[in-house]
């Protein structure tokens, strides 16, 4: 789901063009067995260790776009639970990008379900959705 795109016409940026896409991870897992399999070819071992996987993992982090990435990982770490949210501008003071861009990021990651929006009139408190904050803690994202 990270790595879903939400298509928006270029001169107005609250329209969107087509319907939003999650990626569906199966091929990407694909690669990162490959990857983790070659891992242990070059070390000369026979099972994938701890260390082939934080290899993959590592990969993954990074082709998930940085502000997307940034802002997920703001959320987790300053998100405790699930009770816990952050408004716009202070997830934009924690990035350091700007509240505009932050703004589309999160609507974005509420349309494909990895973010959780509260408030109203543009006054908007975030926190990660249970099924991503449940991943992340799963596949120790940030540990």
């Amino acid at each position: 789901r990270m790595r879903g795109t939400v298509s928006r016409d270029k001169y107005r940026s609250d329209i969107m063009t087509s319907k939003p896409a999650a990626e569906y991870g199966t091929r990407l897992v694909k690669q990162m067995v490959k990857l983790m399999k070659a891992t242990c070819y070059i070390g000369n071992r026979k099972v994938i260790e701890k260390h082939d996987y934080d290899i993959a993992k590592k990969v993954m982090i990074d082709t998930i776009p940085q502000r997307i990435e940034d802002v997920i990982k703001c959320l987790h770490t300053n998100c405790l639970t699930i009770n816990d949210t952050l408004r716009t501008k202070d997830i934009a003071a924690k990035t350091k990008y700007t509240v505009g861009t932050i703004s589309h990021v999160l609507a974005d990651l509420d349309i494909l379900g990895i973010v959780t929006k509260t408030g109203k009139q543009n006054i908007y408190e975030w926190t990660l959705s249970k099924y991503i904050r449940d991943l992340i803690i799963k596949a120790e994202i940030y540990t």
